[in-house]
């Protein structure tokens, strides 16, 4: 069903209504706390309609694009929060994600709702899934919406102190990386060192088996960091990271150099910046270049990566 005979069929809108006397009743028949009252009433704002229902056709279009589900009714907790999950990639606003998690569960309700009038059998509820990366939100999100690349993204990695921190740093910065995607590096996942095909310059391949929504790449990193990362694997039998330790030592290097905390995905911006400018120095025209950064970053949609270039 697309997302207007959800919206019609769910009677989610309710243009006009009185929110306050709704969470009332709704406590009247035993709703406890804000999520159990929100799970009973409706949208009753033409403004607030308006911003979820923005979300929701985000949302639709992400899981066809992405994951080929053309109904939204058959999308799921796992699907929401690769959803939410790609909106911390792009780099919104922490203000902007809050308001899109708020929007998600609303969601939930108006599926719920659809669902008992339709006799699907099924039951919708996001809030878990969406608590799950609300931390990963606080952390890598800024209040403001401008551009999360570091100034000076060299430096800040050199003044890590802790070897596998600086080592996932320069993946990161290099490579592209997700911090999800080196937190656990095996040894079949190192695939030598060669020549890059679009600049020329020798370096070593890791492959990322573990991207977003199952997508496999390579990552071309430089030889030395390539090293780096394959002897703590011979010497451990993998390459990890507690992610909270390194981003708690990343933000505590911004500050001493005078940098903006940006997440570890700052330096992803960084990667994609310096990645452009790079293969178009090599020849490549812009969208060639646009196109071969966004394989390499995993993203389907080129779209995404010009988000990271302003």
């Amino acid at each position: 069903m697309k997302l207007g005979g959800i919206i019609s069929v769910s009677d989610i809108f309710q243009r006009g209504g009185d929110k306050m006397r709704a969470q009332a009743h709704a406590r009247f028949n035993g709703a406890s706390g804000s999520h159990a009252v929100a799970r009973q009433t409706a949208i009753y704002s033409d403004s607030t309609y308006k911003s979820y229902r923005a979300v929701w056709q985000n949302y639709a279009d992400f899981i066809k694009s992405e994951l080929g589900i053309k109904h939204i009714e058959q999308g799921n907790a796992d699907h929401v929060r690769l959803f939410l999950e790609q909106r911390i990639e792009n780099g919104i606003s922490r203000n902007t994600w809050n308001r899109e998690a708020s929007a998600m569960n609303k969601l939930a309700v108006a599926l719920n709702w659809a669902s008992e009038k339709l006799h699907w059998n099924r039951d919708y509820n996001f809030s878990r899934d969406i608590n799950s990366i609300r931390h990963d939100a606080v952390m890598e999100l800024h209040k403001n919406d401008d551009s999360r690349a570091y100034n000076a993204p060299t430096q800040l990695i050199a003044s890590l102190k802790i070897s596998n921190h600086l080592i996932a740093a320069r993946l990161q910065y290099e490579g592209g990386a997700r911090i999800r995607e080196i937190s656990n590096l095996k040894m079949d996942q190192f695939k030598g060192i060669t020549k890059d095909a679009l600049t020329g310059e020798r370096v070593g391949i890791i492959h990322i088996n573990n991207g977003k929504g199952g997508y496999e790449r390579d990552m071309y990193v430089t030889p030395a960091t390539y090293d780096k990362a394959l002897a703590q694997v011979e010497r451990h039998g993998q390459f990890n990271i507690d992610n909270n330790q390194y981003r708690n030592e990343l933000k505590i290097a911004s500050v001493k150099s005078g940098e903006r905390y940006s997440g570890t995905h700052g330096l992803r911006w960084n990667y994609a910046q310096q990645t452009m400018k790079t293969l178009q120095k090599n020849g490549l025209r812009y969208e060639s270049a646009l196109l071969a950064t966004s394989e390499r970053m995993g993203h389907h949609r080129m779209e995404i990566t010009e988000h990271y270039l302003k």
